[in-house]
């Protein structure tokens, strides 16, 4: 597979409905988002951001879709192509997600959470080491702590833990730093720049923070 991108879109459109009335919401004619590296989609709040980022993950359907329509996600690992069109394709493709909020367990261990993903999507091979990666992260310190006991940064950081167990191919992340202070948000950005580079994956960031996104 000779592909130096990860997801390819193509002539989709996802429209915002409210009983009878249709709202225009994200026209995709081409987008391909890189192998490796941050891919960075940004724009003011209400712009569409979310949306655009839940379209080219396949987790939204799109409401439109023009000849020649295409959502691919590239498997380089599997040398194997999914339609993320296709019903319950989007699971068998290896994407991370990180949102706004950690959404953390609160009443378990910060372990038990980071494990949860890889649980849940029920991947027993191909899977990282969860101590491993809360090292990377600089979390291995409150692993075993409850996770109501962690900072708003601890916690994200285990989110992120949570996302790499899986070891995806691309890390979906939603304004993950929103609810930080700068210098937080600044190396937690600079902590998924690093695994990206380091272990030649992807990253999608969207953000409405431009000195963030530069």
């Amino acid at each position: 597979m000779d592909q130096d991108y990860v997801i390819e879109a193509n002539n989709l459109a996802c429209d915002y409905s409210e009983d009878s009335d249709v709202t225009k919401g994200i026209v995709l004619a081409q987008v391909k988002i890189p192998r490796v590296g941050v891919t960075v989609i940004v724009g003011p709040s209400g712009s569409g951001k979310s949306t655009l980022l839940s379209l080219l993950s396949g987790i939204r359907k799109p409401s439109e879709q023009s000849e020649g329509a295409k959502l691919n996600f590239y498997d380089f690992e599997e040398n194997i192509e999914l339609n993320l069109l296709e019903s319950k394709s989007a699971r068998k493709a290896k994407l991370g997600f990180v949102f706004q909020e950690p959404h953390l367990i609160k009443e378990i261990s910060a372990r038990s959470n980071a494990g949860i993903a890889s649980h849940l999507l029920n991947r027993k091979n191909n899977i990282v080491d969860a101590d491993r990666l809360a090292h990377d992260f600089g979390v291995n310190q409150v692993i075993e702590q409850r996770a109501d006991t962690l900072s708003g940064g601890q916690a994200q950081r285990i989110a992120i833990v949570r996302a790499l167990t899986v070891n995806p191919d691309i890390l979906v992340c939603d304004e993950p730093t929103s609810s930080l202070d700068e210098e937080t948000g600044t190396s937690l950005l600079d902590s998924i720049s690093q695994w990206a580079h380091e272990n030649g994956k992807a990253v999608l960031w969207v953000t409405h923070n431009l000195q963030q996104a530069a």
